[in-house]
């Protein structure tokens, strides 16, 4: 008896269905710490609760990068040129941007890569420089060094690491699928509401 073959998926549900969503829900976390550290910086909320669990967001950023990231696309230029640019619209972010040091890291890690240099290499030299305040930014909240340090060590990690974020809220994965919106669209918001709020 002849079977009937199924219709091929088209290809935005391959491609949907090659993602790990549990690697997106742990984004997704990231994403809403990030959004409660704003919060609180912009209201004046508890100073604890910035530098404890809203401080966490951008290590978890950089680490799952680190993991993710395995060769430079034209994402990456993109997102540099959005770093660059989006504190002359919203003065209260770093300047320079972490997307901008998200970038270069990406082009760090690209390049132990290809030149076959071990991760824990680049890990070293990254705290080392970090620790003693080379290239540290007088206007940024997070030594770029540190930022990198944490890329490298995502690149050692597990993936398999990670998959406890499986047990997370649904909806964080959905958010953590499409991080740049959510980075970009929430502090334009936020800064949105400082401007009608000062008028």
């Amino acid at each position: 008896m002849a079977t009937e073959t199924p219709l091929a998926a088209p290809d935005s549900t391959l491609a949907r269905s090659t993602r790990v969503s549990y690697l997106d829900a742990f984004r997704g976390l990231a994403i809403a710490l990030m959004i409660l550290d704003h919060v609180a910086l912009l209201v004046g909320g508890p100073e604890i609760v910035r530098l404890s669990l809203g401080r966490l967001a951008m290590p978890m950023f950089f680490i799952l990068a680190g993991r993710l990231s395995r060769r430079l696309t034209w994402r990456h230029a993109a997102i540099f040129v959005i770093g660059f640019f989006l504190p002359a619209v919203v003065p209260w972010i770093d300047d320079p941007n972490v997307l901008v040091w998200y970038a270069i890291g990406a082009a760090v890690l690209a390049a132990q890569r290809r030149l076959r240099i071990p991760a824990w290499a680049v890990l070293t030299v990254a705290l080392t420089l970090g620790a003693n305040g080379w290239l540290n930014t007088s206007s940024g909240s997070f030594n770029p060094w540190m930022l990198f340090g944490l890329m490298s060590l995502g690149s050692m990690i597990p993936r398999s690491s990670f998959a406890w974020a499986e047990h997370l809220p649904q909806p964080l994965a959905v958010v953590g699928r499409a991080p740049l919106r959510w980075y970009v669209g929430h502090v334009l918001a936020l800064q949105a509401l400082v401007l009608i709020g000062g008028n």
